[in-house]
């Protein structure tokens, strides 16, 4: 993190500046040559690249004698082909509070086709320009570029006034389309501290800080004031940023592209000094005394007593008791899949209608507890798409939902009811992201780490020689808790679509399902039964694959290198047991031998391999087991080996032969 302070600044170097390398391009100067490059070195591949992208945010003077961000953004992209289509597809994000909201000041939006030896140009409709609420604090003005089609250049500008509030607009140099150049500025008065990160694994290839007299003024008439200031303005560079690949087991992308932050510190004379950040304790007392949060929480209204009443929970035991509230709340109202901090109108109203955004459901859920006289607290945290929270300030944009921790006979339990298929006391990967802020009489950081959840799945085969040919098997899977979740939601219980989709996974042709045990149990694992049969040969020898039914038959790591960290969602276990029946008349010639492979000496995988035989039957067993879930780029290689060692182990047999 870098701190400026203009008394830095002054040491900046006159030849310094004059090294500086500027791209100013003109709106609308598009040539006809501009047309004739088809693909870029940069990633020949490219549906799209990105001209430029400039950005440039200076503090200025409002009318009420106070500062604003002023915020202009100038971009140029060259679509290819089909596949960069979306790239004209915009948005411009704008901030809201409930005093004040960003106003876009000015747009221009413009096509460029080439059609013979002229450029046809088409501006943008400001009618199809559409506002869009995205959450309680943010909005979107969403429109699409006209007339795209392949080989055409697209251009946007637009500025933007927003109230200055304690930071910028984070700037992102890397999207999912190359970037040529990528520029951010800005001006700040010295008057104003504060602070910037540059995330990602890239350095910037121009940063810069150049001091200039700056006049601001205000209010007016006689009693405006006029102040002469050196300001700072910072510049920063990154040229031919290749497109963001989306790798799988990644959190959010926002966590690793090269992007910048910005947190205002405080404001120093010639006005009164005051701080600009907010303590956590601060945060804590804003968000408890709002209306739309802490306060809708403490209240006792008369439709919860409804509902409890309803509950009959004074007949039940505690665990019941707060079991039948969640299930309650769960099951009976619609999370409609926003997710925000605050509750939009009351909760009485999300009662009413049986709907609500998330948040708003778990904040019910807390009211309710809380009713029945369990302690009940929220935790706001920051989901894994929505990226990590940086907790060295609060910054309540950051957040995007809230939990309920629920405490019982000494035991705490993290709580989300905004999910239909998510049983009591069971954990959403999607919630696990580092840290939540436990907020109600005192502010507490809460670990919410993946390496803190532990899963298990276990498959049992069974495999018999049968008439000829044919021999009979059976498998037995239990899931782990995480992958039932999944199972559930993605099929909306559908034991037909579950089945098919287990029998996809493990390899197995037209199996016959014996049985699925507690689909409709939310808080268990699913234990999912099936027989089929196999044909092998039945000469003098006999090949058995014993792991052809596992999880693990191919290595989910393909690529190369990696420049993104490997992110698991949770600690895991996998377990396979084959127990193989030795038909009369054979022996065991050979089988693989047993094995143990550990990815280093933390033994942060391991990789167990077993076969046992005896007279008449052979136990085949694979483990592999997980310690943690997160892994440096500079692992990939070894992460990608163990995959490797598995796949080529589980593709061995056993080999019987006739005596």
């Amino acid at each position: 993190m870098k701190n400026w302070w203009i008394i830095f600044v002054l040491f900046c170097s006159v030849s310094d500046l004059c090294s500086q390398e500027y791209f100013n391009p003109v709106f609308g100067d598009v040539s006809i040559s501009d047309f004739k490059q088809t693909s870029y070195d940069i990633d020949p591949e490219a549906g799209a690249v990105v001209l430029f992208d400039k950005g440039y945010t200076e503090v200025v003077t409002n009318r009420k004698e106070g500062f604003d961000q002023k915020v202009t953004r100038h971009k140029r992209i060259h679509i290819l082909k089909n596949s960069g289509f979306d790239a004209a597809e915009m948005e411009i994000i704008l901030l809201k509070n409930e005093n004040y909201e960003d106003k876009l000041k000015s747009l221009e939006a413009v096509t460029y086709s080439l059609e013979g030896d002229q450029i046809v140009t088409k501006k943008l409709d400001k009618k199809s320009v559409f506002k869009r609420k995205k959450n309680g604090y943010q909005s979107a003005m969403v429109f699409s570029l006209p007339n795209v089609k392949e080989n055409t250049i697209i251009e946007i500008s637009y500025t933007y006034v927003s109230f200055l509030q304690n930071l910028f607009q984070p700037w992102s140099f890397q999207n999912r389309y190359p970037v040529l150049w990528s520029e951010y500025k800005i001006k700040i008065p010295s008057f104003i501290v504060f602070t910037y990160t540059l995330k990602g694994y890239r350095k910037c290839d121009i940063d810069t800080s150049e001091i200039e007299r700056t006049r601001y003024i205000l209010g007016s008439n006689g009693a405006a004031l006029n102040i002469s200031d050196l300001s700072v303005t910072k510049r920063w560079v990154m040229k031919n940023v290749p497109p963001f690949k989306e790798e799988k087991y990644l959190s959010a992308a926002s966590n690793y592209q090269p992007a910048l932050t910005f947190q205002f510190m405080e404001v120093k004379e010639p006005f009164e000094p005051y701080t600009m950040v907010s303590s956590w304790e601060e945060f804590r007392e804003k968000m408890m005394s709002d209306k739309y949060f802490g306060r809708a929480i403490e209240d006792t209204p008369k439709f919860g007593n409804d509902i409890l009443k309803k509950l009959a929970i004074d007949q039940k035991k505690d665990l019941e008791k707060v079991k039948s509230i969640y299930h309650f709340v769960r099951d009976s109202i619609s999370g409609n899949g926003d997710q925000n901090l605050f509750v939009e109108t009351t909760l009485e109203n999300v009662f009413f209608w049986r709907s609500g955004e998330m948040q708003e459901l778990n904040l019910l859920l807390i009211l309710l507890y809380r009713m029945a006289g369990f302690e009940a607290k929220p935790i706001v945290i920051s989901t894994r798409s929505n990226g990590r929270l940086s907790l060295e300030y609060p910054n309540t944009t950051e957040f995007n939902h809230v939990l309920c921790q629920l405490r019982l006979n000494d035991k705490t339990y993290i709580l989300d009811a905004s999910d239909k298929y998510l049983g009591f006391g069971q954990f959403l990967e999607e919630n696990y992201n580092g840290y939540g802020i436990l907020l109600g009489d005192e502010w507490q950081k809460i670990k919410l780490d993946p390496d803190s959840i532990f899963q298990k799945e276990t498959i049992l085969y069974n495999l018999k020689k049968g008439s000829d040919f044919i021999w009979n098997s059976t498998i037995e899977y239990k899931t782990s808790e995480a992958k039932a979740y999944h199972l559930r939601k993605s099929t909306q219980l559908d034991k037909n679509e579950i089945f098919k989709t287990i029998s996809d996974e493990l390899d197995i042709e037209n199996p016959q399902f014996t049985s699925m045990d507690s689909l409709q149990l939310f808080d268990s694992p699913l234990l999912i039964k099936m027989k089929f049969q196999e044909t092998m040969s039945a000469d003098s020898l006999i090949y058995i694959s014993p792991f052809q039914h596992s999880l693990t038959r191919e290595n989910p790591f393909k690529s190369k290198e990696r420049i993104s960290p490997i992110e698991f969602p949770y600690i895991n276990e996998e377990l396979y047991v084959a127990m193989i029946e030795i038909p009369d008349g054979y022996k065991v010639v050979s089988m693989p031998a047993p094995r143990i492979y550990q990815l280093d000496p933390d033994q942060s995988v391991t990789v167990e391999i077993k076969c046992v035989a005896d007279s008449n039957k052979i136990t085949a067993r694979s483990k592999i087991k997980f310690k943690r879930t997160f892994f440096e780029p500079d692992e990939y290689e070894a992460l990608q080996k163990t995959y490797d060692y598995v796949v080529n182990q589980h593709a061995d047999v056993i080999v019987l032969s006739k005596f």
